[in-house]
């Protein structure tokens, strides 16, 4: 009674539904009548029974063996005991514990399988299209897919976890300032690409545009200035510093640094990197 959901339905009208839409009524009977319905002043589970029988549909029951001297004492005792005696007249298995329903239920439904009435769960009548299911499976597989695609295309790219612009302003508000007098002629250069990126200040985002050409085939640096905006690359992963160890002291773009290039080049397309470098 608990499962019932508040609606306009009456608790009879979706019980007979429930019934109408089972093949086998099964009853497990105790010692109480119980709850009363107010019209027929008869107990729910007699009224299941009653319209079970009325549709004809296969059932059985499973009842506890009464106690002569505690059937007297239980709620609606007399109606309890008119119940039992109709249930009676069909299939019925006796418990005393719960492991004799179970058996009951087992052996009572494997007898019950064997029926040739009985249509089981997804009904034959029902005649399922199985071609047109098969239709409809693979349009949506392919719905699904092609919109995985677009949801692909529109997501921003990451690099390292963060997104384009969020790299951008990373690298491109982390500076140092160096005196002029001190400063190499490599740091001077990048002043011009910082104008290119409407910037005050060379950051490691201008080193990294100033050096991309070369970064491609591999490129020594070696001022200190520069090595610093080079760390920050590096920890961006947009650069690969060689290993002390390795004889190979050039300094590469990373597959996300070449990833990064393309769309710096893409925002920023209007200007000639060769400008930059051969300066």
């Amino acid at each position: 009674m608990e499962l019932f959901a508040a609606g306009d339905e009456s608790q009879m009208a979706v019980i007979r539904r429930w019934i109408d839409e089972s093949d086998v009524f099964m009853l497990i009977l105790g010692d109480r009548y119980g709850s009363i319905e107010r019209e027929s002043l008869k107990s729910y589970i007699h009224l299941e029974y009653e319209y079970a029988l009325a549709q004809r549909k296969p059932l059985f029951a499973v009842i506890r063996r009464a106690d002569p001297i505690a059937s007297h004492a239980v709620e609606h005792s007399e109606q309890l005991a008119a119940f039992r005696t109709l249930v009676q007249e069909k299939m019925v298995r006796w418990w005393n514990e719960p492991n004799d329903i179970k058996l009951a239920i087992h052996e009572t439904l494997a007898e019950f399988a064997r029926r040739s009435e009985l249509k089981g769960w997804v009904r034959g009548e029902d005649n399922v299209n199985v071609g047109a299911i098969s239709e409809e499976i693979a349009r949506l597989s392919s719905e699904n897919a092609s919109m995985r695609q677009r949801l692909a295309a529109t997501a921003p790219r990451l690099f390292n976890g963060l997104t384009f612009e969020e790299l951008f302003r990373l690298l491109a508000y982390t500076t140092w300032i160096v005196k002029q007098e001190n400063a190499p002629k490599e740091f001077n250069a990048l002043h011009q690409t910082a104008k290119f990126f409407n910037h005050e200040r060379p950051a490691p985002l201008h080193l990294f545009w100033h050096f991309s050409a070369m970064l491609v085939r591999g490129t020594h640096i070696t001022t200190p200035v520069l090595l610093k905006f080079a760390r920050q690359l590096e920890e961006a992963g947009l650069i690969l510093l060689p290993h002390p160890a390795n004889t190979d002291t050039l300094y590469r773009l990373t597959d996300v640094g070449r990833q990064f290039l393309l769309c710096l080049r893409n925002a920023y397309d209007t200007g000639p990197i060769e400008e930059f470098r051969a300066s």
